[in-house]
């Protein structure tokens, strides 16, 4: 079992803006293709969990930007497990490009779970067991919680339609990503780029759910905070700080 996994492949045309530039959900994509791929070659993929009532749920993640892609590039993705952490998974992961540029660095944080009960499970209840790399780290970062304060404002709201839906009967993780993204009018691509971003996925969302999203300064230095709330539960859906930087 190789505790490392590596994969190339090309940047598709669906995966960058009108700019020609990678889009961060699309990045999302890559790294979570690329970890089911890693835990299926490990026996710890979706149909392996699935026989001992057992789910992989990205809880969290923080990933930090550093150039672009374009259609067409090769890159080549690597990950790895990291640690254990509290309840949680470690999961690390490298993006670079042909001449081993990096393009992304990211962890993330994933939680065991048995789908029937939605209850948190031991990560000692794996059918098989995870080699972690302590050594190895792309970003020395943990989950922690993310406030945002009272002055927030309403961005838009998003009813869950067919689209929004996967394999689990509920909204992938990338879709917040997405949620989060269209906060921002085409000028503000146009002129900068993010340069780091960290989200925490709350509570599952559902088709006919309405979520409601808002947007709230998190000082000159932390950027913006994003939070999706669910407007009949007035439960958070995920809750999100991005940065910005000039493009060059």
């Amino acid at each position: 079992m190789n505790s490392i996994y590596t994969e190339e492949r090309f940047i598709r045309a669906y995966e960058i803006d009108f700019q020609n530039e990678l889009k961060l959900n699309a990045v999302f994509n890559i790294m979570q293709e690329a970890a089911s791929s890693h835990a299926e070659s490990m026996g710890l993929g979706f149909e392996d969990l699935k026989k001992n009532d057992l789910a992989w749920v990205l809880s969290w993640a923080s990933i930090r930007l550093e150039k672009t892609a374009i259609f067409g590039e090769k890159i080549r993705i690597t990950t790895w497990p990291k640690t254990k952490y509290k309840l949680f998974s470690i999961r690390d992961f490298r993006i670079t490009d042909a001449q081993d540029n990096t393009i992304a660095l990211a962890t993330t944080a994933w939680l065991l779970i048995n789908p029937r009960t939605k209850k948190i499970t031991s990560l000692n209840e794996l059918p098989e067991n995870i080699s972690y790399q302590p050594q190895m780290s792309a970003i020395d970062a943990y989950p922690e919680k993310i406030a945002i304060s009272d002055d927030k404002e309403l961005a838009y709201s998003k009813i869950i339609r067919y689209t929004d839906i996967d394999i689990n009967g509920h909204v992938n993780n990338t879709k917040y990503v997405e949620l989060l993204l269209d906060c921002f009018p085409l000028e503000k691509f146009r002129s900068e780029r993010i340069r780091e971003a960290t989200i925490r996925f709350s509570s599952e969302s559902f088709e006919g759910d309405t979520i409601h999203v808002y947007t709230a300064s998190a000082g000159a230095a932390a950027g913006l905070t994003i939070e999706g709330v669910h407007t009949s539960s007035q439960q958070q859906s995920f809750i999100s700080t991005i940065q910005w930087q000039q493009k060059s």
